[in-house]
């Protein structure tokens, strides 16, 4: 798959160091991996720094601390973009909806340190800072709520390039668009999709007056969530006490860890 994603000259994210470990020996360029996580341990962030990684999204204040730290010891500089909670409500399944307030993931918008915790990146001379990155949630099939991420995106990359008189080279929307699963499921016109996003996108900084020298996707299950399917066997047949019937398949969690969902 690695390779596969090469021969396109696409980037590719990783979200473990076991995911990295098999980007770097599938002999990917490593400045085209993107390190994703919530939770990235000391371990990990060694490996994205010795293997000099394209970029690394922030998405805690802690990971900060964790990260400067070690660029200190091994005196390198670490490419960055920071993930903001954008509080939009995106029309998918509430398990996989990932910009509400409650969310696990990024540094709200509304946060009141966000200034401060972008100056702090911005001033460090072990840091790169290299932009916002956002992501609303998955399995998306209206294109609405990514024209309202884009415009809190680039309202609010304005409003810090401002306070804090930097230019910043890139907007990440992140991914999330859906895919035919069932019939209840719509395919997306992925290019007239994209041309509505890059569209508003233009007219939206041109607005501001934003001087934005990159905008990225990640179209993830888009672009290969219909390559194939998995077949199961079905090794056993069981009805519980109360009439429940279990098929038993030859599968697991390892790779179908939330069927109800996916």
């Amino acid at each position: 798959m690695c390779r596969i994603i090469s021969s396109y000259d696409l980037y590719i994210d990783a979200v473990s160091g076991g995911e990295l470990y098999v980007i770097k020996n599938s002999g990917f360029q490593m400045s085209k991996v993107v390190m994703h996580g919530n939770n990235k341990s000391i371990g990990e962030l060694e490996m994205y720094l010795d293997y000099g990684i394209g970029c690394i999204v922030i998405d805690n204040e802690e990971e900060i601390e964790k990260l400067l730290y070690l660029c200190n010891i091994k005196n390198v500089k670490a490419n960055v973009m920071i993930r903001l909670n954008i509080g939009i409500e995106a029309h998918t399944h509430e398990y996989i909806k990932t910009a509400k307030h409650s969310s696990k993931f990024g540094i709200s918008i509304y946060n009141e340190r966000l200034l401060e915790i972008v100056k702090k990146i911005v001033e460090s001379d072990k840091i790169n800072f290299l932009g916002f990155h956002s992501h609303i949630g998955s399995q998306i099939f209206d294109v609405n709520p990514f024209l309202e991420e884009i415009k809190m995106m680039v309202d609010i990359t304005k409003k810090i390039s401002n306070e804090l008189n930097i230019e910043v080279p890139e907007i990440n929307l992140g991914g999330g668009f859906g895919i035919y699963y069932t019939n209840e499921d719509k395919n997306i016109e992925i290019e007239n999709f994209m041309k509505k996003l890059v569209e508003f996108t233009e007219r939206e900084i041109k607005k501001k007056e934003l001087n934005l020298k990159s905008l990225a996707i990640e179209p993830g299950r888009s672009i290969i969530g219909n390559a194939g399917s998995t077949l199961y066997e079905i090794g056993g047949i069981k009805t519980t006490f109360d009439g429940t019937k279990y098929l038993f398949v030859n599968e697991c969690l390892s790779d179908n860890i939330r069927p109800a969902l996916y």
